[in-house]
């Protein structure tokens, strides 16, 4: 592909990211596309054949540089030595997230992605399955390697409820600055607030465990024994 091909391909990305971010699959046509990138219908179609094509030629494009740093820095806590601290597996899963926001396009990949988990029909383009479950599996791994003596039930709960707060703050709808006034305002810095927060939640649902066991393990020891 030449370097002129190669620049179109891109602009029909960028501009199918920014579009599809703010109105969704079906909100957005070929010929919007084209015209926002300068293009005619026809090379949008000759680069990717579909709508949906492109629509996930955008995750993939954007998602590959993304995943590549998480899957290095969970699979670090997953396979290093020594059990890791679960802020350090809460950061490796965020942080690339609240950089990408600073790039050019960042904020509507980041949108972007917020919208499609939570489509019915995610399930059934399999983007999400593609592009995002393999590292989620990885953040999994890490944060029961964290957590060992955690119920996983409560951990898998609180690992989603984490992720789902992320996709919320990272689509950056304004809502938490315009209900809180002056307190709140999503950026870099609330990054630190926001997994103080999950730690602190996921370490209280581990202490709940363990004083389960501290209580049933009085009852056994006093219970008497059989005759």
């Amino acid at each position: 592909m030449s370097a002129r091909s190669q620049d179109k391909r891109s602009a029909i990305l960028s501009h199918a990211e920014e579009l599809f971010a703010n109105f969704g699959l079906h909100g957005v046509s070929i010929r919007d596309i084209a015209d926002a990138a300068g293009v005619p219908p026809a090379l949008v179609l000759y680069h990717f054949s579909t709508k949906d094509n492109l629509y996930q030629g955008v995750f993939e494009s954007r998602g590959r540089d993304l995943n590549t740093l998480r899957e290095k820095a969970l699979r670090t806590l997953v396979e290093g030595p020594g059990r890791p601290e679960i802020e350090e597996v809460l950061h490796a899963l965020a942080r690339p997230w609240f950089d990408i926001r600073k790039v050019r396009g960042g904020v509507s990949y980041a949108r972007l992605i917020a919208r499609e988990v939570s489509d019915p029909d995610e399930a059934s383009r399999g983007i999400i399955a593609k592009t995002m479950d393999p590292v989620a599996k990885l953040f999994f791994q890490a944060l029961m390697r964290a957590m060992p003596n955690a119920n996983p039930g409560d951990v898998h709960w609180g690992g989603h409820y984490f992720i789902a707060a992320l996709m919320m703050m990272m689509a950056n709808t304004g809502r938490i600055k315009r209900l809180s006034g002056k307190y709140c305002k999503a950026d870099r810095s609330s990054e630190q607030q926001f997994v103080d927060f999950y730690a602190a939640a996921l370490r209280s649902a581990a202490a709940k465990k363990r004083r389960k066991m501290a209580r049933n393990g009085a009852v056994v020891a006093q219970a008497p024994s059989p005759m």
